[in-house]
């Protein structure tokens, strides 16, 4: 030890005390002492003296030793206690041992006082490092008890037979189900019906061995009936030989994540509905406009205001099949380009009912949204009619070509062009005179795209853009 070892001597033999002093000098140990002899004086020096040790006689006139060790248990002190008496009987000595006394020695074998004092010394220490270790043990427990007890989510326990044998407060909290109403009853009992196979399973997987996902959801039902949902993820639970003695895990609940998706795959679902509405209307009302500009055609005996009307009737045709396809896809933000453009090209053919025109189209099979296909196909219908109308005029194999590809740089290379007769005197694109170059050129402008005009055995539009996510 580092300081003098105190040794507190309950003594009323000044004499005897001087025979223990002796023989501890004679084992070289560094201590100093106090006597005391009677139940005062002893109840005032520890807490003055602070004793590592205590030395007893048996009987003394104001206290003996089995009085002064239950005043040590009454008062919480657990210091060393050694007996030294000269007369007593082995069961008075048991006695003593029995109510705390670390050792018991003969007034005329005190030699052996130094090696009991050791080993007193060393059993209290053992004796204090298990009772701070079960402190600290008890601490934790209450610690791990707080956390278990006041976590949100739900902590369970089951047995072989997968009956729940410990649920924390969250379970009676969120389910209604008190500890008395759910342990010792299998935890599917409490599952939704429709999910208890499900988890069936998943526990077969597990007494088998078998990888699982860490965290499943699960149905289950309050004790008020209502629907809960659960992110299960069960562990097995094996014993000190590594049997298989139940399962353990956590139960989050996700009820109100559940509804809140429930709720807005409602609200998307109206949405589309709605949206697929807009489009049908639209769609309607643009097909009831060119119905009435076919009629007015038939009152018209002026051909070129025929033509002009015809046109306008394309191009509203090319609009309405826009919100047509969108009306019939799943997808309302985009629309198939090899849909779209094959029906639109096939429509504007149909019109000229001509069939040595060869229709040629390489079409990559992507989606665009609306606001880049409505411009496209609005220019697929100026180009192909002014084709039809003006392009074939002494041609033999008259073709239309139709190629939208994406390049590279995952550019739209949008190309449509004919082998017709070209114009006699380019367009100048930047200051076009005719509405369909008009039409063209700003439709163009729209898509913020780089148009190419060839006029070579033939008409060559090609339009290069970048397009909002190509799908």
């Amino acid at each position: 030890m580092d300081q003098a070892l105190k040794i507190l001597l309950l003594e009323d033999n000044v004499y005897d005390a001087e025979l223990i002093e002796r023989e501890l000098q004679k084992s070289n140990l560094d201590f100093i002492t106090e006597r005391v002899d009677s139940r005062e004086e002893l109840l005032a020096k520890i807490p003055a003296f602070k004793p590592d040790l205590i030395i007893s006689d048996f009987n003394m006139p104001q206290l003996n030793a089995l009085e002064a060790l239950e005043l040590l248990k009454e008062h919480h002190y657990k210091i060393p206690f050694i007996l030294v008496t000269g007369s007593q009987t082995e069961e008075v000595a048991v006695d003593c041992i029995r109510k705390g006394a670390n050792d018991y020695i003969l007034k005329y074998s005190l030699t052996r006082l130094p090696s009991a004092i050791e080993n007193a010394l060393k059993n209290h220490e053992i004796e204090k490092e298990k009772l701070n270790a079960e402190k600290r043990l008890k601490q934790s427990e209450e610690r791990y008890r707080f956390v278990v007890e006041n976590i949100k989510e739900v902590i369970f326990q089951t047995n072989e037979d997968g009956e729940f044998t410990f649920l924390n407060s969250a379970w009676e909290k969120i389910t209604g189900y008190t500890n008395l109403e759910s342990l010792q009853k299998p935890l599917t009992r409490f599952l939704h019906p429709d999910d208890r196979v499900k988890v069936f399973n998943l526990y077969q997987q597990l007494w088998h061995n078998e990888s699982i996902e860490k965290r499943y959801e699960v149905r289950f039902e309050a004790k008020n009936g209502q629907e809960l949902w659960f992110e299960i993820n069960p562990q097995i639970l094996y014993d000190q030989d590594n049997n298989i003695i139940g399962t353990f895990g956590s139960l989050r609940d996700i009820t109100w994540q559940k509804r809140s998706e429930k709720r807005l795959k409602a609200s998307l679902e109206e949405k589309d509905i709605l949206l697929k509405e807009v489009y049908h209307r639209v769609k309607n009302n643009l097909q009831v406009i060119a119905s009435m500009l076919s009629i007015q055609n038939m009152y018209l005996e002026d051909e070129r205001m025929k033509k002009i009307l015809e046109d306008s009737q394309n191009r509203i045709f090319s609009i309405a099949l826009v919100h047509q396809k969108l009306y019939a896809s799943n997808d309302l933000s985009s629309i198939s380009v090899e849909d779209y453009f094959r029906e639109l090209v096939g429509q504007i053919a149909g019109l000229y009912n001509d069939e040595q025109v060869d229709m040629v189209l390489n079409i990559e099979n992507i989606k665009l949204d609306i606001d880049t296909i409505m411009p496209m196909g609005l220019i697929t219908n100026e180009i192909i009619t002014n084709s039809f109308k003006y392009a074939f005029r002494g041609i033999d194999n008259p073709q239309i070509k139709l190629n939208i590809n994406l390049n590279m740089r995952n550019q739209i290379v949008f190309e449509i062009g004919d082998n017709g007769v070209g114009f006699q005197e380019p367009p100048d694109l930047d200051r076009p005179q005719s509405l369909g170059i008009q039409l063209i050129n700003l439709l163009g402008s729209q898509l913020n795209a780089e148009l190419d005009l060839k006029n070579r055995n033939g008409v060559v539009y090609t339009f290069v853009f970048t397009a909002k996510n190509p799908k």
